[in-house]
């Protein structure tokens, strides 16, 4: 337990770890911040409980959606479309949420880094016939 003394509180931070996980406990009015881009900083109104596994590596990651409509494609052609990301950096990892109600209707859609705080998304058609996605909500992870 590490404890800073204040004038009028003693704020705590409590540490366990059983088996398969590790508890980080904040007493109430705590607050946990972490240095760097993408930080990530936590202010406790109440007592809190962040659950954390007991090894590995913890990814930042930044996100952001648009609703997109990249019109009529034509068979074996491509459009892109592109979101903002602030942060997003040439080369960090992007994972893409793609409508279920696009998916299966042909094509291909990918995402990636193209230009710093910019995401974009491709729609390849893969079929023998024009295709026109319709109009949806897409959905990026940029992991730094």
């Amino acid at each position: 337990i590490i404890g800073n003394a204040t004038a009028s509180t003693i704020n705590k931070v409590a540490i366990t770890q059983p088996s398969s996980s590790a508890t980080l406990t904040l007493d109430n009015g705590s607050t946990l911040a972490t240095s760097g881009s993408n930080s990530i900083t936590l202010t406790s109104t109440g007592p809190t409980n962040v659950t954390l596994p007991t090894s590995g590596i913890l990814v930042s990651a930044i996100s952001a959606f648009d609703t997109l409509d990249f019109g009529s494609v034509v068979a074996g052609a491509s459009a892109t479309l592109t979101l903002s990301v602030s942060g997003a950096a040439d080369g960090d990892a992007v994972s893409l949420g793609v409508p279920s109600s696009l998916a299966g209707a042909g094509g291909i859609y990918t995402a990636w880094v193209s230009a710093p705080d910019t995401v974009t998304i491709k729609f390849s058609n893969t079929t023998a016939v024009p295709i026109d996605p319709a109009s949806a909500t897409f959905k990026v992870k940029v992991l730094k």
